[in-house]
């Protein structure tokens, strides 16, 4: 099961990502009853990947079947996410970011897309 910090921070780059709302309003929603400890990595995890997402996008864009724009936005989403947390968190085992991105798909979005 995805722990819920990952979860919200997928669900908040999912929803500022097709802009159909700010980052304030999707942070409100989304993370707001998360403990401090998984309020902080949620809040460094969408950070990090709006921080960074053009060379998240670059570095993925040789492995994707279609553009980065054209892939769905769930996807999108969790692809952007799993980068994030090898490339950018020390702590955080790669094989750990690509599970619970696969995770949160399958849970969340369509089975399928995992």
């Amino acid at each position: 099961m995805p722990t819920p910090a990952r979860t919200a921070a997928w669900r908040i780059l999912a929803a500022t990502d097709d802009c159909r709302t700010t980052l304030r309003a999707a942070m409100a929603r989304y993370a707001g009853e998360l403990s401090a400890t998984d309020l902080a990595f949620c809040r460094e995890a969408v950070l990090g990947v709006l921080r960074h997402r053009l060379r998240i996008d670059r570095l993925l864009a040789p492995h994707l079947r279609r553009s980065m724009e054209r892939t769905p936005p769930p996807l999108r989403a969790a692809l952007r996410l799993g980068a994030c947390q090898i490339l950018f968190f020390d702590r955080v085992p790669a094989h750990a970011a690509v599970d619970e991105s696969v995770e949160i798909l399958k849970r969340y979005s369509r089975p399928a897309l995992a």
